[in-house]
């Protein structure tokens, strides 16, 4: 009984042994796992030659911030190429894109954002659409009956609660708002059966 024991237990550890080994082989010929690169245009509507501001992320496959390495936007029909910055903490970057001069007076501008890859983070892109319009034409401000067009900080929706900006305490403080009101009700439920009695 004993022999059997012993030779299962040996069984079990060389292929506990094998797999472990198989698995390291996969892991180490794996190369580079694929980035996570979000971006987003600031301003989605401009004028040709204005600045557009475009910020966003870089994660790799496991959801953590790749710092220190370069970002780079480029605009088509630009002829001073592409614009470049390096990622910070928390893997965010920041870029102030100017749109082209001979962009047409309404249409649409695709920014190409890409990161190149490393060693342990793939190649990854995206695009950005950015809609442009014509310069206001300030002669026909006076003139009645032509309204100027609003601008795109322009609110035109209604107003809006402050936010911190971080989806979690935003829920937080909704829910401990909730609770005081709850409490409030209770107390006052509380207040008036005692006058009750």
């Amino acid at each position: 009984m004993r022999r059997v024991i012993v030779f299962l237990t040996s069984l079990a550890l060389v292929l506990l042994m094998g797999v472990g080994t198989a698995r390291a082989e996969v892991i180490e010929f794996k190369g580079p796992q694929p980035a996570r690169l979000k971006a987003r245009a600031v301003a989605e509507v401009g004028t040709p030659g204005s600045l557009v501001p475009v910020e966003g992320t870089l994660l790799d496959a496991r959801q953590r911030p790749v710092t220190g390495v370069p970002v780079v936007v480029s605009v088509p029909g630009e002829a001073h190429g592409v614009l470049e910055s390096l990622t910070g903490s928390g893997g965010a970057f920041e870029l102030y894109v100017p749109l082209p001069d001979r962009a047409p007076a309404s249409g649409t501008v695709e920014l190409t954002v890409s990161f190149h890859g490393t060693e342990q983070a793939a190649a990854s892109s995206l695009i950005l659409p950015v809609r442009v319009v014509a310069p206001q034409d300030e002669t026909n401000a006076d003139q009645p009956g032509v309204e100027p067009e609003p601008g795109p900080d322009a609110r035109t929706e209604a107003a809006a609660l402050p936010s911190s900006g971080i989806a979690l305490i935003d829920q937080l403080i909704v829910v401990a708002a909730g609770l005081f009101a709850v409490m409030i009700a209770l107390f006052a439920v509380g207040a008036f059966l005692r006058r009750r009695r």
